[in-house]
């Protein structure tokens, strides 16, 4: 009888505790240093043109509106 009520209740109550309390976390360790700065002398075309390096990139290379 004890064998009959843990497999009819406490299998599917752990089972829907297990499914609403699983987390999935995914991020962006660093938003903020994630930029790419179109190299308009390159040669090399990427699905656009190429990312100059970011040693290289100065503030004249961003537009503010």
């Amino acid at each position: 009888m004890a064998m009959k009520i843990y497999l009819t209740v406490y299998i599917p109550l752990l089972m829907i505790i297990c499914c609403y309390t699983s987390n999935v976390v995914g991020a962006d360790p660093g938003p903020l240093q994630d930029f790419c700065v179109a190299d308009q002398q390159s040669k090399v075309l990427v699905n656009g043109y190429a990312c100059k390096d970011p040693t290289t990139v100065t503030v004249e290379d961003f537009s503010f509106a």
